[in-house]
């Protein structure tokens, strides 16, 4: 609990290389009290890591784990949606963490659900999120980022901050040296802001806090970040907002994700956590058998290997050598 208020987070997940880092950072929230409950929506993106979420579960009483039908299948557009009716508390402030938020900053769910408690009316509370379009275009107008790694565009999928290696590496690297100097609250927070136009409160939805009577009135569709962040709001006529001391990192948009996953920035934010007491695992491939190599066919001999093959054979037999072609398997 915060402020005697119940708090459950959430996750759409599986990835087990993202997956370890946050499982370590909720487990801390709710040591430390912040969390009471967490439920995964066991969403892998690949059977590898489909039993991810329910190693946790067998580990921890506290958290519950989702699925679509019987088995969640692999991950497919829209599936997440299906997973929000199983939201049924009301009595609560859910807080949402993707499965790649590998770093929550000491302090910042006790200050996310703070604001939230103290500000009713937006519809969704954001924390900072740390490597989010919207949040980057914020912190260079705020000149908190640089210019030099490129102009940051007021847009959801800004081709600088959403698909740029260059400008999320310098992002992760600035992050993870204040956080090394204790400074990442004076490096990126921003201010406290209660948006008055649904898009600039239209934001990639890594991490939100709702309210829980919000919640379960919703009727969340296959486009669940547009209904969240802006459809539902202008329905409500109610803006959202951001509690800028609520740091989190999110580590890789899609287009990014196949570059950082090379740069060995996990293994720099995996050592800022206390690492799960117990290992994880993913399953084998599940890679279709090899089929039989197909039989080899002897090309045909040419004319000329004809008349040579015949006079090896006589050779063979006048030389008293019929047995060597023989063996061979050399015939007249």
């Amino acid at each position: 609990m915060i402020s005697g208020q119940k708090i459950i987070a959430f996750t759409p997940c599986g990835r087990k290389r993202y997956m370890d880092l946050l499982a370590a950072h909720v487990v801390r929230e709710h040591d430390l009290g912040h969390v009471d409950k967490w439920v995964l929506f066991n969403n892998p993106y690949t059977i590898e890591d489909s039993t991810y979420a329910a190693q946790l579960a067998s580990k921890y009483d506290w958290i519950e784990v989702l699925t679509v039908g019987a088995e969640t299948a692999t991950r497919h557009a829209g599936q997440i949606a299906s997973f929000y009716g199983a939201l049924k508390e009301t009595d609560c402030i859910y807080v949402r963490l993707d499965d790649d938020l590998i770093y929550i900053h000491e302090n910042a769910l006790v200050n996310l659900v703070n604001y939230r408690i103290a500000h009713p009316r937006p519809f969704l509370v954001y924390p900072t999120i740390i490597n989010n379009t919207r949040t980057s275009f914020q912190l260079q107008k705020h000149g908190l980022i640089p210019e030099s790694w490129g102009i940051v565009e007021p847009i959801l999928c800004a081709v600088t901050a959403w698909a740029t290696p260059s400008f999320v590496l310098n992002l992760h690297q600035k992050a993870v040296a204040a956080i090394d100097r204790g400074t990442l609250a004076a490096e990126f927070a921003l201010p406290n802001e209660e948006f008055t136009d649904w898009e600039t409160g239209n934001i990639s939805i890594n991490s939100f806090a709702i309210f829980g009577k919000d919640m379960i009135e919703c009727n969340v569709g296959a486009d669940e970040e547009g209904y969240l962040s802006k459809f539902r709001p202008q329905a409500l006529r109610r803006f959202n907002a951001r509690c800028g001391d609520a740091l989190v990192i999110h580590f890789a948009y899609h287009p990014q994700t196949a570059f950082m996953d090379l740069s060995g920035m996990l293994t720099d934010y995996a050592r800022l956590v206390e690492p799960l007491p117990f290992r994880t695992y993913r399953l084998p491939p599940d890679a279709p058998p090899l089929a039989p190599a197909p039989a080899a066919v002897p090309a045909p001999l040419s004319d000329q290997q004809i008349r040579l093959q015949r006079q090896m054979i006589r050779n063979l037999a006048m030389g008293q050598n019929w047995a060597e072609g023989q063996r061979l398997g050399l015939k007249a």
